[in-house]
């Protein structure tokens, strides 16, 4: 049986290794910078760039996911850019793995071999090191940056709709979308 710290972190480290992957293959884009956070900056009209450093069973973790980052995406995914696979099953990273290649409708054997390679472990380190490199550091989880700003954490986490709004600025679309939110 495996501890489960370790399954914990299996389940992080898969959902991270696909979303990157996905991301990869569907936009053939490289990750933005995140250790250089303070000097991000969005091109006019992108999207907002949202990442989530979260903990797979942390009940805080579960209910930001749930109740603020679905909600916000499924109003405002054209403005926003959110790397999610949901996984339903933490107890079985393997499992939780299969479901979410045959969500996106992947090549399972394609993102094992992935995250059994080099490249695979570099990105686990890079998204460690995203973790780490945090600034103020993590004190809390779910911890939520925007564009590379962790900013109004306490906003973000009641209202993150508002703040991805706020966000976007003014572009057409973004007021479109955003016109009962902020």
């Amino acid at each position: 049986m495996v501890p489960t710290r370790k399954r914990i972190f299996i389940i992080i480290c898969i959902v991270v290794i696909l979303g990157c992957l996905l991301r990869i293959l569907l936009f053939n884009s490289p990750l933005p910078p995140v250790t250089d956070q303070t000097n991000y900056q969005r091109a006019i009209g992108a999207p907002v760039l949202v990442m989530v450093f979260y903990e797979a069973l942390c009940p805080d973790s579960k209910y930001f996911i749930t109740k603020q980052l679905l909600t916000a995406y499924e109003v405002a995914a054209p403005i926003m850019e959110v790397v999610s696979c949901m996984i339903r099953d933490n107890r079985l990273p393997q499992e939780a793995m299969r479901k979410c290649v045959k969500q996106y409708s992947e090549n399972i054997d394609l993102v094992q071999k992935c995250y059994d390679s080099d490249h695979g472990l570099e990105l686990m380190k890079h998204n460690g090191e995203a973790t780490h490199s945090l600034r103020p550091q993590v004190t809390f989880i779910p911890t939520i940056t925007i564009d590379g700003s962790q900013g109004r954490q306490a906003s973000i986490l009641k209202n993150l709709l508002s703040e991805v709004c706020k966000a976007a600025g003014d572009t057409d679309q973004a007021k479109k979308i955003c016109k009962n939110t902020v």
